[in-house]
């Protein structure tokens, strides 16, 4: 048997935690780095505490408290000594006597640096516990093997309380073999007896003491008869060959070991499986084998190559291998992030990335060629556009609107790298609008005189609401019998209304149109009717004398006419004659009277009070009515 790798905590302790001051001193806030060293040799057991402290302004006092862990400070120390430096910047330094049997474990020493009415803190650590170390280890049996695995370490642990002190045993002390918690207990004297199961090394490590002991470790290396290793069989199983990448394979087999007696199952064996590329073998997993040596591991190839399996078992048996078979990946194509974006109004972008499947993820795909598809109904496709991918996999390419539809990417298979097809997209090439508010007038309106037609052109947004669209060419139609004509045009303005004036010559309908243009759909109103009539004017219209006297005559005169293609006297018509008094508001008819058959008309009132007189005609189905001018007469 031989020891090896015992590690125990030094005699002298030297511990930094943190610092809570910032680097830079001329802050105002001191800079503090501590650090605790702990003498557990020296029968005094000396804490020495070294604090390194910078203030531009100079350290005016340095103190450190003590505390286990989360518990109160149990000490403060005090008289700290310049040994280097001054005191803005320098090296202080205290010491203090710690007992261990009262403060076992892990201990804190934070540190307060005071300059002025600022302050920086630092934190540092040590542990308070006695020197452990082991003696008389033994390990029987001293020889094992695989089927062997059972041994039993034996000795003391001992603790030095000083330099000067015997070393004495550290009873009641829990050890653990890294396993079993605890595997054994020292007894009075420092002794124990520790089951355990052997292994290329064995460890006992020292934990929970009653008598301060620090924690030690101890490593043994047994003597191992190694076995020889085989495997009889190892194969893949269900992998239809090729294999897409991601898919899980499974190989069998069986392992054995050469025992003194023979051949049998290494049944608990360490079962790797490896891929050999060409490039060098690589682990892909790992398994135990069954207590019948039977094996069975499923793994995820990340590419082609040669199936290895090994067996070992560290320490115990010789490693051997055995090849399971070839495997072909093969690893499919995918185009992610497609996406379509609009560029300008008549056109778009389709965009996306090409990449190969990986077993853990995806790499992008450069320089492939990606066609661009478009159907009516996502079913027959039709190639509009080409493109090429770039270095990182990413693609864009350019396509002309012309009409609603489906739009994918396609990538063809190249005899090394499967195709595919992205998903599909429907895009909304022609944008439906609608004319709305519509209204021709007026009407009826005079023959050869202006209808004016007003309406707002809306466009659909992809959210389904209506929106303004500005700056579009609108047309006003009329339709007379079956002639239909363009009458006049005009512009949208900003809130997408328009207006649009043009001369009606006869009764007819009228109605906005729009489109359809490149991007959006047509539109155009329901009809309106408007009647067309000869227009009419009443001139050389008069009210006489003026002034007049109250009770005497006054006589209404003027003359009715109508355009037919020119100005003429409108015979035996009637107009009516109305009166509105001074300081009113309210006209009231107060005759008619009918022209001659020049269009002429006269009619003679008694005067009673100062106002205005006033002739209108009423119009009728041929004509149009009018109001004509007035007259103000002063009676007195």
């Amino acid at each position: 048997m031989r020891r090896r790798l015992a590690w125990m905590l030094p005699p002298i302790v030297a511990a930094a935690l943190l610092s809570a001051a910032p680097a830079v001193a001329d802050s105002g806030v001191p800079y503090v780095h501590s650090e605790a060293f702990f003498y557990r040799l020296d029968p005094a057991h000396p804490l020495k505490i070294r604090v390194t402290a910078r203030a531009a302004a100079g350290i005016d006092r340095v103190e450190a408290k003590l505390r286990r862990q989360s518990e109160e400070p149990y000490a403060t120390v005090t008289g700290f000594t310049l040994v280097s430096g001054d005191n803005r910047d320098g090296v202080w330094e205290a010491t203090y006597s710690v007992d261990i049997d009262a403060h076992t474990g892990t201990n804190y020493v934070q540190t307060v640096a005071t300059s002025g009415d600022a302050s920086g803190t630092s934190t540092a650590g040590f542990t308070a516990c006695y020197q452990a170390t082991y003696a008389d280890l033994t390990m029987t049996p001293e020889t094992v093997d695989t089927d062997h695995r059972d041994v039993t370490v034996r000795g003391r642990l001992l603790i030095q309380k000083s330099r000067d002190a015997a070393p004495e045993p550290a009873r009641g002390t829990e050890l653990s073999d890294g396993v079993n918690e605890p595997s054994a207990v020292t007894a009075a004297d420092g002794t124990f007896a520790m089951p355990t199961k052997a292994k290329p090394q064995v460890v006992i490590q020292s934990r929970s003491s009653p008598v301060a002991a620090c924690r030690v470790g101890q490593g043994l290396t047994p003597k191992i008869t190694v076995q020889n290793s085989e495997l009889t069989e190892a194969r893949l199983v269900g992998a239809a060959q090729p294999v897409e990448v991601g898919t899980e394979v499974t190989v069998e087999g069986h392992a054995t070991r050469q025992a003194p007696s023979g051949w049998v199952s290494a049944g608990g064996s360490h079962v790797t499986v490896s891929l050999d590329s060409g490039e060098g073998a690589s682990e892909l997993a790992s398994g135990q084998a069954d207590a019948d040596g039977t094996f069975r591991i499923t793994f995820q190839p990340p590419r082609s190559g040669r199936i290895v399996v090994g067996v070992q078992d560290e320490g115990w048996l010789t490693p051997s291998s055995r090849e399971a078979g070839g495997l072909t990946l093969f690893h499919p194509s995918q185009i992610d992030d497609f996406a379509l974006e609009p560029s300008g109004r008549y056109y778009i972008n389709l965009i996306g990335a090409l990449r190969r499947s990986e077993l853990n993820g995806t790499t992008p795909i450069a320089n492939a060629p990606i066609e661009l598809e478009w159907s009516p109904d996502g079913k027959k496709w039709t190639r509009s556009a080409t493109t090429t991918t770039w270095g990182d996999g990413r693609f864009s390419g350019s396509v002309e609107l012309e009409q609603n539809g489906y739009w994918r990417a396609r990538y063809r298979d190249d005899g090394t790298q499967p195709g595919t097809v992205s998903e599909a997209r429907w895009y909304r090439a022609i944008t439906p609008t609608r004319l709305v508010e519509f209204d021709a007038s007026p009407e009826p309106v005079g023959r050869g005189r202006p209808v004016t037609a007003k309406g707002r052109l809306l466009y659909q947004r992809a959210d389904g609401t209506w929106a303004p669209l500005a700056n579009e060419y609108v047309s006003l139609e009329s339709r007379i019998g079956k002639r239909v004509s363009g009458a006049a045009s005009g512009w949208t303005r900003a809130d997408g209304r328009v207006t649009i004036s043009a001369p009606a010559h006869a009764d007819g309908h009228w109605r906005l149109t729009f489109g359809p243009g490149r991007g959006y759909g047509a539109a155009s109103t329901a009809e309106d009717f408007v009647d067309t009539k000869y227009k009419t004017n009443i001139n050389s219209f008069d009210a006489s004398p003026e002034p007049v006297k109250k009770g005497r005559t006054l006589t209404v005169r003027g003359r009715l006419n109508r355009d037919l293609g020119k100005w003429q006297g409108a015979p035996r018509t009637t107009v009516h004659i109305y009166f509105k008094p001074k300081g009113s508001s309210k006209w009231a008819r107060i005759g008619a009277v009918k022209t001659d058959g020049y269009g002429w008309f006269r009619k003679a009132f008694k005067a009673s009070r100062d106002g205005t007189w006033l002739a209108t005609y009423k119009g009728n189905s041929a004509y149009l009515g009018t109001w004509g001018p007035t007259d103000y007469v002063d009676v007195r």
